[in-house]
């Protein structure tokens, strides 16, 4: 069975009070993005990131080298957590 994981990730880390999007928030050495690819890696064969715009080149910068196939997809508005997953479906086909 393929699967795609799919990470709504445009929150802006606000509430953290951090300079980076939320997603790239250090926990244990390590952005948490990468701690959620790699717990998810042995599941899924890719992963649509969908981020805010202005982030592209810092979750560019960090995800390198991932441990899975990424796509971005992009939610220009902070319209929800829905329109974030559903902006996910052109990566996820």
């Amino acid at each position: 069975m393929r699967r795609t994981l799919v990470v709504p990730a445009a929150g802006l880390g606000t509430r953290l009070r951090s300079s980076v999007p939320k997603a790239l928030t250090t926990v244990m050495g390590r952005p948490m993005i990468l701690h959620i690819l790699a717990r998810f890696q042995p599941h899924c064969e890719r992963a649509v990131i969908v981020i805010n715009p202005p982030a592209r080149a810092a979750f560019n910068a960090c995800l390198s080298s991932p441990p899975l196939p990424i796509v971005l997809a992009e939610q220009p508005e902070p319209t929800g957590m829905l329109d974030a997953i559903l902006l996910a479906e052109e990566g996820v086909r």
